[in-house]
């Protein structure tokens, strides 16, 4: 009989069949990690695909913020995503290296040109589901962003390239004299923006550091004019070569100690913290910079401060002539940039007299009195605003649009002290003063003194759409309030006048018994007066990029570029 007791031993020391039981096991650790990649397989195609579609979801809405929840929300529809655990977002990507990625994005903001898309599923196991009993959640995440940019101006207004009020403002202001012809060769001439602002960094010196940097730098306006002379010189042809010839004529007669801060000349905030000359032209259709908008702004920097005579006898319909004498407060400059970008018209104060001298009453009874008319006015614009509102970058329709909002003005009568005048730091306050003589056989007999104000306010938001053909053809566009062009006729309610007559002339009972007549006549002849006033200060303010209640805009190029991925 077997030996019981030995069985364990022997079982033990016995080694046939060894080699299945190990293969049993390996074969359900293979069976398990098969399972396994089955399954992870499975979940990682599904993720690439949920990928891809988030990623398009994304580059589409990025083109059109606006509108981005249907567009992505379509685009994942179609590709049978639900819409229950989706977030789409707009808000502003910063591509500032400086940042970590999950900080250039912030959701939210009126100017947005970026947009976030999430989409979670729940991906089944086939095989996996037996031990847990459900299905494995996958995410994707697609930043998308579109930085299309905009060079514009506000308040270039071309019509108003008068050859005497331009050379008046401008003249006055920066010390050189041209005639319109020459300044709509500049009007119409403009520079690829970088290779202009690369130019000028070589010329002052600053060849490191970034384009913020840059726009500390004061370059002369000989430097400038040598860098549009580059610029203009790579594009031939007749606009260039127009605008050539005034800038050599330019580079003879002007100051050589004029000069200006970059940044207050050409707005470089676009590309603020890029380093300088590392950045390639744009090219067509790129950021430009308009050559009559750089003359007009170191102008403004030079003359900013300084009462400079803008008019001198300029004619009145109906009226002897008119002199103004202008002070300009801050610089107005063009602007290059994305959505949000815009520009501050310049603050302006105008000292206005207007004369009308030998007018016949025509009063029953007093056939010879006359009176002789020197109406001193204040007027003072409040700096206006532009902004990039929009770039839909629309094939055939709208390429971008630009919101204006005029300026508020308001309008005095009296004098005001010239250094009042240049300190842009306080108030000023016209003071009321005897402004016209009534007289009879050429003896004065009555004075009159006019009081009153008027204040336009500032108008409301105006956007201003702008097509590629008009952009092309230099096309301005204005945003008027209701009262654009007609301050001085509206003027004619606001003022009160005070009739003094004088004692001892022989006609004082007789003025005195009919003043109320008399009155009537001076404000008739007055009203007159101030109606010939408005086109003739609209179109003297136009040469400062300015006109009453109203603001004009050009846009001078557009970079709409592709929406792109982002981290």
């Amino acid at each position: 009989m077997p030996n019981r007791a030995a069985f364990p031993e022997r079982f033990h020391a016995d080694r046939r069949g060894a080699v299945s039981i190990m293969g049993a096991l390996l074969l359900l650790l293979g069976m398990a990690v098969s399972v396994m990649v089955i399954d992870a397989g499975h979940a990682y195609l599904a993720r690439r695909r949920l990928q891809a579609a988030v990623d398009a979801a994304a580059l589409a809405a990025a083109g059109d913020p606006a509108n981005a929840q249907a567009i992505a929300a379509g685009i994942l529809g179609t590709d049978g995503y639900a819409d229950t655990r989706r977030g789409i977002e707009t808000g502003v990507y910063t591509a500032d290296p400086a940042l970590a990625p999950a900080s250039r994005f912030t959701a939210g903001g009126d100017a947005a040109n970026a947009v976030r898309v999430t989409q979670t599923i729940a991906v089944p196991g086939y095989f996996t589901a037996v031990f847990h009993g459900g299905a494995t959640d996958v995410t994707a995440t697609a930043t998308a962003t579109q930085s299309p940019i905009v060079s514009f101006s506000a308040g270039s207004d071309l019509a108003a390239l008068d050859d005497g009020l331009v050379n008046a403002v401008l003249g006055g202001l920066l010390g050189v004299k041209l005639d319109a012809v020459g300044y709509q060769g500049l009007a119409a001439a403009n520079v690829d923006a970088l290779g202009f602002l690369d130019r000028l960094a070589t010329a002052a010196d600053v060849t490191a550091g970034t384009y913020g940097d840059l726009a500390d730098a004061t370059v002369t306006v000989g430097q400038v004019i040598a860098a549009a002379e580059a610029e203009l010189n790579l594009q031939p042809g007749a606009t260039a070569n127009a605008a050539l010839r005034v800038l050599q004529t330019l580079s003879v007669e002007v100051p050589p100690t004029v000069s200006a801060t970059l940044g207050s000349v050409v707005d470089t905030a676009l590309w603020q913290d890029r380093r300088i000359g590392s950045i390639a032209g744009l090219g067509d259709g790129g950021a430009t910079v308009n050559l009559f908008d750089v003359l007009t702004a170191l102008a403004r920097v030079y003359g900013a401060g300084h009462l400079v005579d803008a008019g001198t006898g300029l004619a009145l319909p109906g009226g002897d002539g008119v002199t103004v004498k202008l002070a300009v407060g801050e610089a107005m400059q063009s602007a290059t940039g994305p959505v949000g970008t815009g520009i501050d018209t310049a603050q302006v104060r105008l000292a206005i007299d207007a004369t009308l001298a030998g007018v016949n009453l025509n009063l029953a009874g007093l056939p010879l009195l006359s009176l002789n008319i020197a109406l001193p006015l204040y007027l003072e614009i409040a700096s206006g605003k532009a902004t990039v509102s929009a770039v839909p970058c629309m094939p055939g329709g709208t390429r971008a649009t630009i919101t204006a909002a005029p300026q508020a003005v308001t309008l005095e009568a009296g004098r005001v002290d010239a250094d009042a005048m240049q300190d842009f730091g306080a108030p000023v306050t016209a003071a009321p003063s005897p402004t016209i003589s009534i007289s009879a056989a050429g003896i004065t007999v009555a004075t009159v003194q006019e009081a009153g104000s008027l204040t336009l306010a500032a108008g409301a938001p105006v956007p201003l759409d702008f097509t590629q053909g008009q952009i092309d053809a230099g096309t301005a566009q204005t945003a008027a309030g209701s009262d654009a062009g007609a301050l001085f006729s509206a003027f004619r309610g606001a003022l009160v006048p005070s009739v003094a007559v004088l004692p001892d002339t022989g006609l004082t009972l007789l003025l005195n018994a009919v003043l109320s007549s008399l009155t009537a006549a001076v404000q008739s002849s007055v009203s007159s007066l101030l109606v010939s006033l408005d086109p003739v200060i609209d179109t003297l303010l136009g040469t400062l990029g300015l006109r009453l209640g109203a603001m004009d805009v050009v846009v001078h190029g557009v970079r709409c570029g592709r929406p792109v991925l982002v981290r």
